[in-house]
């Protein structure tokens, strides 16, 4: 395996809050998780970004979704119409 760049849109396939993060991340919690289906065909895991932590802010799934950066092992989402 080597490590690939990814890019583009998607669609939100599932979430869930991280409330008690492992020790490794707690000083990121609490925050969320998510599963991205992108239009390349991948199917992602990733952190949400620019989205509010309480629940009944997050979005919808089926919402589109944008990679927005993230880092090695890290891929970080954002509502497609966020900062655009």
């Amino acid at each position: 395996m080597e490590p690939v760049t990814v890019e583009g849109d998607g669609v939100l396939v599932s979430w869930t809050l991280v409330r008690r993060p492992p020790t490794r991340f707690q000083a990121d919690g609490p925050y969320a998780v998510a599963v991205v289906d992108l239009d390349c065909g991948v199917r992602l895991t990733g952190r949400l970004a620019d989205v509010p932590m309480e629940e009944a802010n997050a979005p919808a799934l089926g919402a589109r979704m944008r990679v927005c950066g993230g880092g090695p092992g890290m891929t970080r989402f954002a509502p497609a119409d966020a900062g655009r």
